[in-house]
């Protein structure tokens, strides 16, 4: 067995294209700054992102330059031919399923949900069982916390 998922959140670094292939199907792309660490050791990560068919023309007026975005698909490699003759691999993240986090083209949701959360974060429940051989364990993301068993 095989498992190909990925999420990934993250900063819409230029508004969706949507371009439509030789059968009329909708392919939009746009990229995804993703950023790891802390301090001198922050990076960027810059992802190519993928939506096909009527989703792609839909979302295209919603996902431009700033927009605050969690996706979650497949990865997809594809080779193809540079203009001086060389092979280049690309590698994209196929969008079966988003979220907008807040931000510019975010929706409503997620601009009260922020708001809601500008105070800090909230703990979580405390009343779990204790026979249970693991706890809570927190993941900041933005100004939101998940909390997972």
């Amino acid at each position: 067995m095989s498992i190909n998922s990925v999420v990934l959140g993250g900063v819409v670094g230029r508004d969706m294209e949507v371009r439509f292939a030789q059968n009329g199907k909708a392919i939009g792309n746009f990229s995804l700054a993703v950023t790891n660490g802390w301090g001198e050791n922050k990076t960027t990560t810059w992802v190519n992102c993928v939506v096909f068919g009527e989703r792609a023309s839909k979302l295209a007026p919603h996902i431009l330059k700033g927009t605050k975005l969690v996706v979650n698909g497949r990865l997809d490699v594809r080779q193809y031919d540079k203009q001086d003759g060389t092979k280049g691999v690309s590698v994209d993240v196929v969008v079966n399923d988003f979220e907008f986090t807040g931000g510019k083209g975010g929706s409503n949701d997620a601009g009260q949900q922020q708001q809601s959360h500008s105070g800090g974060y909230k703990e979580p429940p405390m009343d779990f069982d204790d026979s249970i051989p693991f706890g809570y364990v927190g993941l900041q993301y933005g100004k939101h916390r998940i909390y997972a068993l």
